[in-house]
């Protein structure tokens, strides 16, 4: 979906890289399963965290495998799944499927629309399965492309809408356990808004595209306001999640949270400060 929920391969174990490349082998596995095989391409990390923290919360039987694919058509990889991994394989294409119709609202590109038919049968299919998780999502996809319609300047409208999707679909069912678990999903959706809008600034600024930071990036203190809120709703999350009776890959997950979702930031904001400093330099250059 985004990408920026991922782990961090130089802190972990050679043994816990292996396990969580297994669960994201056996979802790409169920996506193909239920959804057919070209659907694998919308395979993302954000969704594997989601199965890796209700495989453990819930505890269900797994079943493990080896074989191969056509991204590893030589070596045969490792494959886990359980009755969950059925369920966010479903959540992915939902998840995508909101992606896609965020970037119709923000681009109008035919490319976009032609990504939307692509997955148009499978969510319709899934809407009559998942009542509950798509009536969120409708309502909230309808609500942000009004908000950003009329260049909504209050972020943390924006970003509580984007959040209430995610929330939902973090919950496998109505229980006990439902209220951290749409936190815990809510916090990480704040999150990735707010990194996508940080990624995605200085393009939007370029293509005259509606971003939520327009209005703040020239602060003097704009950086610092952006990592201290990325920080915050980290921190939100993580007190969440911690509250969880949680064994299975605890040491993954909290590598996730704890490090795996920095290292997209701090690619970006090196990257930023790699082009500030050019610009610098070409400044001084033609004094």
């Amino acid at each position: 979906m985004f990408g920026y929920i991922n782990i961090d391969e130089q802190s972990l174990s050679d043994e816990n890289i292996t396990r969580y490349k297994s669960l994201y082998c056996g979802l790409c596995s169920k996506l193909k399963e239920r959804h057919g095989s070209s659907k694998r391409v919308l395979l993302s990390y954000d969704m594997t965290f989601l199965l890796m923290l209700l495989t453990s919360l819930y505890e269900p039987e797994e079943k493990t495998w080896y074989g191969k694919c056509f991204v590893h058509p030589i070596k045969k990889r490792r494959f886990i799944v359980n009755e969950i991994s059925d369920y966010v394989a479903d959540m992915n294409i939902i998840a995508a499927y909101f992606k896609i119709l965020d970037d119709i609202n923000d681009t109008k590109k035919p490319l976009a629309f032609v990504k939307k038919a692509f997955l148009n049968n499978n969510y319709l299919l899934l809407k009559e399965k998942y009542p509950r998780q798509c009536n969120v999502f409708e309502k909230s996809i309808e609500e942000i492309k009004n908000h950003e319609k009329n260049y909504c300047d209050n972020i943390d409208t924006l970003v509580n809408k984007s959040a209430e999707f995610i929330g939902e679909i973090f919950v496998y069912k109505e229980d006990y356990w439902a209220p951290l678990l749409r936190s815990i999903g809510m916090s990480l959706g704040r999150f990735i808004y707010l990194m996508d809008a940080y990624e995605d600034l200085d393009s939007d600024i370029k293509h005259d595209k509606f971003n939520p930071l327009k209005n703040t990036y020239k602060r003097i203190d704009y950086e610092v306001l952006c990592k201290e809120s990325l920080t915050m709703l980290i921190a939100e999350c993580s007190r969440a999640f911690e509250l969880l009776p949680l064994e299975l890959d605890i040491d993954i997950m909290r590598n996730i949270l704890y490090s795996g979702v920095w290292l997209k930031y701090n690619t970006i904001r090196n990257a930023k400060q790699n082009k500030n400093n050019k610009l610098k330099r070409k400044d001084l250059a033609n004094e």
